[in-house]
């Protein structure tokens, strides 16, 4: 007997065993359980869905002479007959090869005939967007009136190009594409059934390749069989030509590390092992999406990736803030567009890399000894505002010494940006934090923040305790498990807009900081001790400080 494909000889055969589709199953199945059978369906989604699938279950389910459930029992004459195709009663015709209106004239003289076995005549039309405009006119005529004993199935992967007089006349029902979950399932179920060694990993890896379509994951899986029956990550990478998910994550991290050298090999690897550089820019999207998605996740235990890909999550999400990510996701594909119309694509892509690493390597983060995040910018303007105490305070002793009797002391130093949340040192540890008084003004902070219309801030930091180490700093507190929350909402506009309401309030310049009561570093503590140094040094030689 000849090789049956695996895509058809795991063809569904009832209701139960379509995949990713429970509402269109359970909308048929009660339809032919109650026996309110319409004249005609619709079926659209992309490719490998179950379009056709459905409409051959729903052809003998209808016509079943021992039906249980709204599922056709695939034993009796009819059914039997049916899926041998030696039953004249149910056609399936392919749209694409007869568009013509000449076709549809068939099926119009045809349909007037009662059924010589079955209840019903089904005529199953697939990709019936390519009819002609005179085929779909005929074919109105039909749907309008047609006569009891006919019944219409109608598959399509672009329902927008049917007349509306079409989709009127039909029970429209709309598959989804299926989840990578639900398809790992199946290979997995099938790879048992045929005695093939498939790790749940690399089934996750088919499912992805097969973007959303199951017949494109079970080809894969029958592709992989040929070249032997342990079916590995790499198997499936040589098998169908594209990366493996190693080599990706590793060149992932060299993006998020900065590392030229590296990223350029990373490129001619992939043009020397004949690999589109298309589908690199692809893989390195799908990768960096996928560590968007963690870093913003707040429940990282939902998120369900394969080991491998948990790794790659764990030591990667903290080596770029979500907005740097979406920098480089935009920049690659931009990149990726640009390959397509130059004639040295290997050179624009290195290009467009080395630009994104180069630009704005300030924001690059590095782990302090606490394990917290931080960028280089931020270590500069730390320093910048250490550098600023200690001028400060060489100026007021050289004024002590040569007995400089002065009422005011201005130090006129260019204004420090004010660092980003993520990228600020912490206050204290946890137990230290509740020896802080509260912020008095929380009430009217959160208020003056609605007013500016910033709703979102508002929500994220409406329910955090907030303390005022001094009277001109102000520490919103973050608990760790809201540390993502507090990492989005970090941004320099925030600060901005959160510090200048602050100091309208008070009367006098304040900075609003976010920290966590996790990890915490005391640079800026060491910081503010300076400043406050500085403060008495300068009370004590009667003169006041003010830093503009």
């Amino acid at each position: 007997m000849a090789y049956t494909a695996m895509y058809r000889k795991y063809r569904p055969l009832v209701f139960s065993d379509v995949v990713g589709q429970d509402h269109i199953v359970r909308a048929l199945s009660n339809s032919i359980a109650t026996g309110r059978i319409s004249h005609a369906y619709l079926f659209c989604g992309t490719r490998g869905t179950g379009k056709t699938t459905m409409a051959k279950i729903f052809a003998r389910a209808i016509n079943c002479l021992d039906s249980h459930d709204g599922n056709p029992c695939n034993a009796c004459d009819v059914c039997k007959g049916i899926l041998d195709e030696s039953i004249v009663d149910v056609m399936e015709i392919d749209a694409a090869s007869n568009n013509g209106v000449d076709s549809i004239r068939d099926i119009r003289d045809d349909v007037a005939y009662t059924p010589t076995v079955a209840k019903y005549k089904v005529y199953i039309i697939d990709e019936v967007h390519m009819l002609s405009g005179a085929a779909f006119n005929a074919l109105l005529k039909t749907l309008e009136e047609p006569p009891e004993h006919a019944v219409f199935l109608l598959a399509t992967t672009d329902p927008q190009r049917l007349p509306d007089t079409i989709l009127s006349r039909v029970q429209r029902f709309n598959l989804k594409r299926i989840s990578d979950q639900d398809i790992a399932d199946r290979l997995m179920y099938i790879a048992e059934d045929m005695g093939l060694s498939l790790t749940r990993e690399t089934a996750l890896y088919i499912a992805r390749l097969a973007d959303g379509a199951l017949r494109d994951g079970i080809s894969i899986l029958d592709r992989c069989y040929s070249a032997g029956a342990d079916i590995t990550m790499d198997l499936v990478a040589e098998t169908t030509g594209t990366l493996s998910r190693s080599f990706v994550y590793e060149a992932c991290t060299h993006l998020l590390m900065r590392d030229p050298a590296a990223v350029l090999d990373d490129v001619s690897k992939v043009v020397a092992q004949g690999r589109r550089l298309a589908d690199y820019t692809d893989s390195l999207l799908d990768a960096l999406k996928d560590l968007l998605v963690y870093s913003l996740s707040s429940d990282k235990s939902s998120y369900n990736p394969t080991e491998n890909r948990t790794q790659f999550m764990e030591q990667n999400c903290q080596l770029s803030s979500p907005e740097g990510l979406v920098k480089l996701i935009a920049g690659i594909n931009e990149a990726a567009g640009n390959m397509r119309y130059s004639s040295a694509p290997e050179i624009t892509l290195s290009a467009a890399l080395v630009s994104l690493m180069t630009e704005d390597t300030s924001n690059v983060p590095t782990i302090n000894a606490g394990g917290f995040a931080r960028s280089s910018e931020s270590d500069r303007r730390i320093a910048a505002l250490e550098r600023r105490v200690t001028e400060l305070t060489a100026k007021l002793e050289e004024a002590m010494v040569n007995g400089v009797q002065a009422t005011q002391v201005v130090v006129d130093t260019p204004k420090v940006p004010e660092p980003k949340a993520e990228e600020v040192a912490e206050l204290s540890k946890s137990d230290t934090l509740d020896k802080y008084p509260p912020y008095n003004d929380r009430s009217e902070l959160i208020m003056r923040v609605k007013d500016t219309r910033s709703m979102f801030l508002a929500v994220y930091i409406k329910d955090r305790p907030m303390v005022a180490p001094s009277d001109q700093l102000v520490a919103i507190v973050f608990d760790k498990e809201k540390e993502d929350i507090r990492r989005t909402v970090a941004t320099a506009e925030n600060l901005k807009l959160l510090s200048d309401l602050a100091t309208d309030i008070a009367g006098h310049p304040v900075r609003v900081v976010l920290v966590s009561k996790e990890n915490a570093d005391r640079q800026l503590a060491d910081v503010e001790r300076d400043l406050q140094g500085a403060r008495e040094l300068a009370e004590s030689l009667g003169t006041s400080l003010t830093i503009e």
